[in-house]
């Protein structure tokens, strides 16, 4: 359940900060095994799997069923909110941060034109971090809108993003 779903997002951090790359794969698919309705571990999940290269069949379905659900609202629930208006807002947040992860998924299989999709879609629903724009710049490079490609980088460049690989492929391509 929910106690090992975070058990095992937690042996993931701990994990990637050791540079076990395929071991903090394993636990963020454990994590969402445990709670296979938690969209957030699907999207770490679909991130990771996304870096290591495997694993990302399955990674996708479950990002893409993260999507798909209809989050109810309540209230009382694990988004500890006042009211609708700030849930939505969280909500848009949360959904974005898997567009993000499904779009960079889809990137990394080779699938750039699904992913700059998720990717657009994730910047208008209002995500707005250094990753997420140098992923849509290089999916943007890779579609051939290489001068969106290279504003979306720019925007990325002022907002760092704590993936030392996503940094050196933004960098690559904006020289």
């Amino acid at each position: 359940g929910e106690v090992r779903a975070l058990l095992e997002s937690t042996r993931a951090a701990n994990l990637d900060g050791l540079g076990r790359i395929e071991g903090a794969l394993d636990a963020r698919r454990a994590a969402w095994e445990a709670d296979p309705t938690d969209g957030d571990a699907a999207a770490a999940w679909a991130f990771a799997a996304a870096r290591s290269a495997t694993d990302q069949e399955a990674a996708l379905a479950a990002v893409t069923a993260a999507l798909a659900r209809r989050l109810p609202y309540d209230p009382r629930g694990d988004l500890l909110v006042a009211d609708f208006d700030a849930w939505n807002a969280e909500v848009r947040q949360q959904r974005a941060r898997w567009l993000e992860a499904r779009g960079w998924l889809l990137y990394r299989m080779g699938r750039p034109v699904e992913a700059r999709a998720d990717l657009m879609d994730a910047a208008a629903m209002g995500a707005d971090d250094g990753g997420l724009w140098q992923r849509l710049g290089l999916v943007l490079a890779a579609t051939g809108d290489t001068e969106a490609a290279l504003r979306c980088l720019g925007r990325g460049r002022a907002t760092e993003s704590d993936d030392p690989d996503l940094t050196r492929r933004a960098r690559a391509v904006r020289r």
